[in-house]
């Protein structure tokens, strides 16, 4: 595949567009929708909402701030191992976030952690549908970015109804468990070059075709010559 031309025509971009829209469910709904932990963390940490709040707001500000260096990591690295490394970081981040006893820990592991690992998988996402799509990118990323909006819905449920059932530990815990799930997602970022699609090799019988057309379209011109020979002659 030499330009976004010949990558339009291949149907494998749908399956990449609906993988960049679970990538954006799962990373950006889980960091949006913090909000639902703020309570729980003022009570069991005893800080004021200033500094939870301020704990939140790192992963997004990690996520999208970081992205001159995700993408020289993407440069550097393929586009899949960099969705899973941003898929196993940030479940690492809220794995260990497990364990957190103050608010200054929690910054580190849900913040910078989880919030880099976040950016990570986002990017790579969002690098491979543009290597897909030029004419409909606009398309592609509307409906990329809508995944936002949809995980930021269905999450913030989720995480209601789990941090009842199992505390904020727990929910730390499942949505890593959940969050990991970016490794599967990052597989399908194959890059249009590296896709092995066979080239269609003319058959006989449309070879033979070419030749006798070739030959049709000979016989007036020499038709035409013989008959101009003979009125010069």
């Amino acid at each position: 595949m030499d330009s976004h031309l010949d990558a339009e025509k291949l149907k494998y971009r749908w399956i990449v567009l609906c993988m960049g829209f679970l990538s954006n469910f799962l990373t950006w709904g889980v960091t949006y929708s913090v909000g639902v932990l703020y309570a729980e963390w003022v009570r069991y940490f005893e800080a004021p909402m200033r500094e939870v709040a301020f704990a939140g707001g790192i992963p997004v500000a990690v996520g999208c701030g970081l992205g001159p260096i995700y993408g020289i990591l993407i440069n550097k690295l393929q586009i899949r191992t960099c969705g899973i490394i941003g898929g196993v970081t940030m479940c690492l981040g809220l794995c260990i976030s497990y364990f957190a006893r103050n608010v200054v820990t929690l910054c580190i592991t849900f913040g910078v952690i989880a919030g880099f690992g976040c950016g990570l998988a986002s990017l790579a996402s969002c690098s491979t549908i543009n290597k897909y799509f030029l004419r409909q990118r606009t398309l592609a990323e509307s409906v990329c970015g809508s995944g936002l909006s949809a995980g930021v819905f269905a999450m913030s449920t989720v995480q209601r109804y789990i941090i009842s059932e199992y505390t904020w530990q727990g929910a730390m815990l499942i949505l890593g468990g959940i969050c990991l799930n970016n490794t599967v997602i990052a597989m399908f970022f194959i890059t249009p070059q590296k896709l092995n699609i066979p080239e269609v090799r003319p058959s006989k019988e449309s070879s033979n075709e070419i030749e006798i057309t070739a030959i049709c379209n000979e016989v007036p011109l020499n038709s035409q010559t013989d008959v101009s020979t003979v009125e010069t002659g």
